[in-house]
């Protein structure tokens, strides 16, 4: 009896010095609807238990936030306890190493966790797919799986800067809002290495910034996929500036045609007195409408940035005038090679073709032979020839005209035209054969004829 007393007086002294810490530690802010813990040590479970206590109306509370929390324990944060109602979580100066688990508030909408020991983006079922904001700037981020996310259809924000990411593939994207990529001021030896970005559809947000802003690329990074339309592309300042604009190759998007309104850059990846005509071609033609220069210096380099009449003789070894996939190009004088998609207007085409056949004819049978073996091949000709120019057939008519009507029913109607000179052909074949027929009865009355008469027995 004894011992069950100590017990019970160790629990209530333990739920008490519980509950003064959370009362130290954790309060409700009433004016954010948020759960606030701010500077001290917590285990997983004592979270859950301050929470529950100070949330005894769980709909009341919308955030959560916890601030230069130390937690004891190493089992990643499970969150999904939290009210279904909560939209916003905050976490910052805490020693999180994983992703909270959070897939079952079906509500939150921003996830913001800075100043983190998180080291790799790989499993992107931690969270659900509501959310629109992913920041986790300020961590050891170094590992990012490619479609980690695609999940994130209302997808809005994401903010990766100051992490540590050095190799980033190919980074894959399936929202139509998507506002915000910031990859910047990655710390070490900063970004090196990004493939692209691959946009799986063909919207975002009007706004959309790209920004890959104090790293080290030395490429720049693609713009891949669907989406064709870029509001604003930072590249700024790349601390190998030499080898930004100086490589052997320079590629913007590999996937067709693409426009980028805004290209920020900073000024000392220019050389005043070095001629850059592969990015005054791309500057000429449109591909990049505008150029931003940031540096202190910017005014010395403004002739690099100015947009000139396009010269199509002197951007053609830079530049490919196919819709299609991109080109390279070589120069003989540097050997630069940019690969550029420019959208072009189909040329007119004009195809004249002329089929020939003879044949001889010896006798009735023998000639229709072979005169329905040669109608099969030219026949399966025809048919190739119509079927080509009906595949490169231009979608601008050059005049309305009578003849164009026709060819344009020859071009469309392969299959009828050729039944109908089929016909046409067998009628002048039977119309040949009847005359030749015709002719040999009349040779034979005549060879009659002349040896009745040679014999004194007219006819």
């Amino acid at each position: 009896m004894f011992l069950i007393l100590i017990k019970f007086f160790l629990l209530k002294s333990s739920l008490a010095l519980l509950s003064l810490q959370c009362q130290e530690k954790c309060t409700v802010d009433h004016t954010l609807i948020s759960f606030c813990c701010t500077n001290g040590k917590l285990s997983s479970e004592n979270l859950k238990l301050c929470y529950s206590e100070h949330s005894s109306n769980k709909q009341s509370i919308f955030n959560l936030n916890l601030i230069n929390i130390s937690l004891t324990d190493n089992d990643p944060l499970d969150l999904n306890y939290l009210s279904n109602f909560t939209e916003k979580i905050l976490i910052n100066k805490t020693n999180i190493s994983e992703l909270p688990k959070i897939n079952n508030l079906n509500n939150l909408k921003i996830l913001k966790i800075n100043s983190h020991k998180i080291y790799h983006l790989v499993k992107s079922d931690f969270g659900p797919s509501s959310l629109e904001i992913i920041d986790l700037a300020e961590g050891y981020i170094n590992l990012i799986k490619n479609d980690f996310f695609i999940k994130f259809e209302n997808l809005k924000e994401v903010n990766l800067q100051r992490n540590i990411i050095y190799d980033i593939g190919q980074l894959k994207f399936n929202s139509n809002f998507i506002r915000l990529i910031d990859f910047s001021f990655q710390k070490v030896n900063g970004l090196k290495y990004f493939d692209g970005i691959y946009f799986l559809n063909k919207n975002s947000d009007p706004r959309l910034v790209i920004n890959f802003d104090s790293n080290q690329i030395h490429k720049f990074p693609k713009i891949l996929g669907n989406l064709r339309n870029i509001y604003y592309y930072k590249i700024g300042h790349q601390f190998n500036q030499d080898s930004l604009l100086n490589t052997h190759f320079i590629s913007i998007s590999d996937d067709g045609p693409i426009v980028i309104e805004n290209f920020e850059i900073y000024d000392q990846h220019f050389l005043v007195n070095k001629d850059y005509k592969h990015f005054q071609c791309l500057l000429d033609y449109g591909v990049i409408k505008n150029v931003i220069l940031s540096g202190q210096t910017k005014h010395k380099y403004t002739h690099h940035i100015t947009k000139k009449n396009f010269d199509f003789e002197n951007c053609k070894i830079y530049v490919s005038t196919s819709t299609a996939a991109t080109s390279n190009f070589f120069t003989e004088k540097d050997n630069t090679t940019i690969s550029i998609t420019i959208k072009n207007n189909a040329t007119k085409t004009q195809i004249a073709e002329t089929i020939k056949s003879t044949a001889s004819f010896r006798n009735k049978e023998a000639t229709l032979n072979s005169t329905l073996r040669l109608l099969t091949a030219q026949s399966t000709k025809l048919l190739k020839l119509t079927s080509y120019i009906f595949s490169i057939k231009q979608s601008q008519k050059i005049e309305n005209s009578f003849r164009n009507r026709i060819l344009d029913y020859i071009m469309d109607n392969p299959g009828v035209v050729v039944s109908i000179f089929a016909l046409i052909f067998i009628f002048f074949l039977f119309l040949f054969v009847c005359f030749d027929y015709a002719i040999e009865r009349i040779n034979l009355k005549k060879i009659f004829y002349f040896r009745s008469k040679s014999r004194g027995r007219p006819q």
